[in-house]
């Protein structure tokens, strides 16, 4: 008797520039979401579908949770935060080379009455000592808010595949959603206007 398939969403939340965009584009071996050193770079809600033996993961990268008074900063935080119902895992993600700061804790505030399962996913470990790491993982265990806590470097690929199993224990039985062939549902006009608009960021200030 084989396994049922699995499959479900998982959004991928944070403050800006903990990583989340070069995670998803790690996790599905594509380029889908723009990377840059700036802040705010991820401005829309952009879905990458990861397909595994028996299983399929429907990831959403969000733009960067943070205090803003701007009206277009704070839509995409709404963009944001719209997320958590409507999926079947958070993936909360904290930088190990910045450490747990204010702008995490009110990423973990946005959150307060959410039902949803939560997983933290400490990013960038490449960056720090592993007592560094060590200390940051207890603190933040004694939150008592995440289901698991799972350290990783998105950028250096350690630890992805730990990550793609820990997702798939939350996940439901289902169907697929999405063919073989979609890595994501953005047109590719979008992906393509994503593209220069990295390249301008990099090129400019």
């Amino acid at each position: 008797m084989t396994d049922p398939f699995k499959s479900g969403y998982a959004s991928i939340i944070g403050r800006p520039n903990v990583g989340k965009s070069t995670l998803l584009n790690r996790l599905l071996a594509q380029k889908v979401a723009v990377t840059s050193k700036r802040p705010q770079t991820t401005r829309n809600k952009i879905t990458g579908v990861l397909h595994l033996p028996g299983a399929q993961i429907i990831l959403v990268d969000t733009p960067g949770i943070h205090q803003s008074d701007r009206t277009l900063n704070t839509m995409m935080v709404r963009a944001s935060v719209s997320t958590f119902s409507d999926v079947d895992l958070i993936l909360v993600m904290v930088s190990a080379e910045v450490g747990f700061c204010d702008d995490d804790e009110f990423v973990l505030n946005s959150m307060q009455g959410v039902k949803t399962k939560k997983v933290l996913v400490i990013n960038k470990i490449d960056l720090v000592e592993k007592p560094v790491l060590l200390t940051l993982m207890n603190e933040m265990n004694k939150k008592s808010l995440f289901e698991e806590i799972i350290p990783i470097s998105a950028l250096k690929e350690d630890g992805l595949d730990s990550l793609k199993s820990l997702i798939l224990n939350y996940l439901p039985e289902g169907p697929a959603y999405f063919p073989k062939e979609m890595i994501t549902d953005c047109p590719e006009t979008f992906l393509f206007g994503e593209i220069i608009r990295e390249k301008v960021l990099k090129l400019t200030r």
